[in-house]
């Protein structure tokens, strides 16, 4: 099991955990939780600001903020694979 690196995006004065995984057949990808990315979506689904979309553009995958912390990378991997 990889030991797990925890970056950080900060957006509107909050700090969001990031982690970079290798994705099979994509490669090193941004992988967030979903609370990133109802910080940058309003209601209707627009982006609040450019630099949300910035930031958007740079996630490969939002997980759920529990499968975010408590799943290893090799776990966290398998499910983003599973769901593209």
């Amino acid at each position: 099991m990889t030991r797990m690196e925890i970056y950080f995006v900060e957006f509107k004065g909050q700090r969001y955990p990031t982690r970079i995984l290798d994705i099979p057949d994509y490669g090193e990808q941004v992988v967030s939780v979903e609370t990133l990315e109802d910080a940058l979506f309003n209601e209707n689904g627009e982006y609040v600001s450019k630099s949300a979309r910035a930031i958007d553009d740079e996630i490969f995958f939002y997980a759920t903020d529990e499968d975010f912390t408590e799943r290893s990378d090799e776990s966290l991997i398998a499910e983003i694979v599973a769901n593209l």
